[in-house]
């Protein structure tokens, strides 16, 4: 073995830690703002209202599929570059290469466990998609019973969506955990 170095890399290819291009996936977790276009235009009022409810639900699910993807992705490189190299340092000959590459591996398992503390506070992503959908459903159940009741018959196209956008914002890593905190609180 000429180099640890080149072990590590290898170890890492062979492993498919590469970087991602632009994809489908990127889309879903940074998508265009919730507009009319995306809906069909003849739609007014309740109707209006329940199409643009729909499509946010759907780019919701399509974001919180992404970062779950994207967790997990990065989760399993980083414990992958961590065994790699820790493997690699246990093969090392020399005293200060094994050295180097154990405290690489330590210090990407604690990039890690870093990374979920600060991004998710902690918490399993699972908790947070639940808070997440939880708070959706009865804002969703707030917004349809009021295009039943007729409070969106007097308002114009874009009236209408400027009542379901705050809706379309509530999705995401923030918005779950604040659920998580209030439920906390009132307990």
């Amino acid at each position: 073995m000429k180099s640890p170095f080149l072990l590590a890399a290898t170890c890492l290819s062979l492993a498919g830690c590469q970087t991602l291009g632009p994809s489908a996936l990127g889309r879903n977790i940074n998508p265009p703002p919730l507009a009319l276009a995306m809906v069909d235009s003849s739609l007014q009022h309740a109707e209006l209202a329940a199409a643009l409810i729909a499509v946010s639900d759907q780019r919701c699910e399509d974001y919180l599929v992404g970062v779950t993807v994207q967790r997990n992705s990065g989760s399993s490189t980083l414990s992958v570059v961590a065994d790699a190299l820790g493997t690699v340092g246990g093969l090392a000959s020399e005293a200060a290469a094994a050295n180097a590459f154990a405290a690489s591996s330590l210090f990407v398992n604690n990039t890690s466990k870093t990374l979920n503390a600060n991004v998710f506070g902690g918490r399993d992503f699972a908790i947070i998609y639940d808070a997440v959908k939880r708070g959706r459903d009865a804002e969703r159940r707030v917004l349809l019973d009021r295009g039943m009741n007729g409070d969106f018959d007097a308002l114009g196209r874009n009236q209408v969506l400027a009542e379901i956008y705050p809706y379309d914002l509530d999705c995401g890593i923030s918005y779950g955990l604040s659920r998580i905190s209030a439920a906390v609180a009132a307990s």
